[in-house]
């Protein structure tokens, strides 16, 4: 028989080390191999172990509890000593916000938390920054002035029922043309006697609002108010005719009347804008009178459209006069002769007519001027004119 031979060393590891190094367990079960890789792993708890193992419902309420509890002490609240030195500030606790009262007051258009929400951060740093804020500052300049809108704002509903018949009554007098100084206090006793609505609720021991001072100052509002309005209409029109003029007062003081002819809700329109004192009767100085009121209220010279005047030779003059210097604003204005002026001079020059013309000129002039439209009333009609040039004549 040969010999055996000598095997070398196995160092193969047997079946047995390796199941074991591997974790990995045989079970023969009824001649089926059943291998299980999880040996060393102990078995999963049976289910009543696992129902001891998760909380019970009453520990979880407890742990709930607790972090609303660590919660609470660290929520902000608002401080009522926060108010001291703000009497602006106001705490609304239904939206646990804090608000402005001065910027809800002159300021209720803006999109501040402070004025619309509420700022709901309850910190004093923020309270702080807000004073710095530009609308706060802005409603605090707001608060330290006393225009007659603000007086008007915080007077009670009689007064201001009793001040607004007071204005209207002042306005009726200065559009009649009527003394307002003097008769106003005559149209407040009608009032009284016509027992008219809380006409002297208003009056006080310290004013009566019917002094001489007291009038110029509501004079002065009434004219600010219309003015206003007038600028918005003229500026709104797309074309607009100045007409100009040059006269004196009482005193024979030199004063530049300035009128404005323009288009108004689809109809022309004629308004007075202003009278102004003028050093001198010069056609530069009254150029520059107009210049300043056009610049004034806020007119283009590039929508003028026509110039007026009575026609003198300062107003009409080709090279320097008002007419000239307009046109170099604008080349496009026309330039009119006032027709009432025409009128006035016609008698002078028909003189140099032979007779025999005459009449057929005037009547001609007399139909054309007594049929215009739009002739105010204190000019002169055909009777005058036929006054006047009979005596010419």
């Amino acid at each position: 028989m040969p010999p055996k031979r000598k095997l070398p060393p196995d160092n193969t590891p047997s079946v047995t080390n390796f199941f074991r190094k591997a974790n990995v367990s045989i079970n023969v079960t009824g001649g089926d191999v059943v291998v299980n890789n999880n040996a060393n792993v102990p078995a999963s708890s049976s289910p009543d172990e696992k129902k001891e193992e998760e909380p019970a419902e009453g520990e979880e309420e407890e742990a709930k509890s607790e972090n609303q509890a660590k919660k609470k002490k660290y929520s902000r609240k608002f401080k009522e000593e926060w108010k001291q030195g703000r009497p602006w500030l106001v705490f609304d606790e239904a939206k646990s916000g804090m608000y402005c009262s001065l910027c809800q007051e002159f300021a209720p258009k803006s999109s501040s938390p402070w004025v619309s929400s509420g700022f709901k951060s309850l910190i004093l740093t923020k309270i702080k920054n807000h004073e710095s804020d530009t609308i706060h500052t802005e409603a605090l300049k707001a608060q330290s002035l006393t225009p007659i809108k603000v007086t008007l704002k915080h007077l009670q509903e009689t007064h201001a029922e009793s001040l607004l018949n007071r204005f209207r009554m002042l306005y009726f007098l200065a559009k009649e043309d009527i003394a307002p100084f003097t008769k106003f206090p005559s149209l407040l006793e009608l009032g009284r006697e016509l027992h008219v609505p809380n006409i002297d609720a208003v009056r006080t021991s310290v004013a009566n609002y019917e002094s001489h001072e007291m009038i110029e100052e509501m004079l002065e509002c009434l004219a600010g108010v219309l003015k206003e309005d007038l600028a918005k209409e003229l500026r709104a029109s797309h074309e607009l005719s100045v007409l100009f003029d040059e006269t004196t007062d009482i005193a024979i003081l030199k004063e530049a009347m300035i009128f404005c002819r323009f288009v108004s809700n689809g109809a022309p329109r004629t308004a007075y804008l202003t009278i102004q004192d003028v050093e001198d009767g010069k056609a530069d100085t009254l150029f520059q009178c107009l210049d300043g009121q056009m610049s004034e209220w806020g007119l283009k010279w590039e929508r003028t459209v026509g110039f007026g005047s009575d026609g003198c030779s300062v107003m009409t003059g080709v090279h320097n006069g008002v007419s000239a210097q307009v046109k170099k604003k604008n080349s496009s204005v026309v330039a009119v002769h006032c027709v009432a002026h025409r009128r006035l001079q016609l008698g002078k020059p028909v003189m140099r007519f032979p007779p025999f013309t005459r009449p057929r000129i005037y009547s001609r002039a007399s139909t054309c001027f007594t049929t215009t439209n739009g002739r105010p009333p204190g000019l002169p009609n055909s009777r005058t004119f036929n006054q006047s040039w009979n005596y010419r004549s």
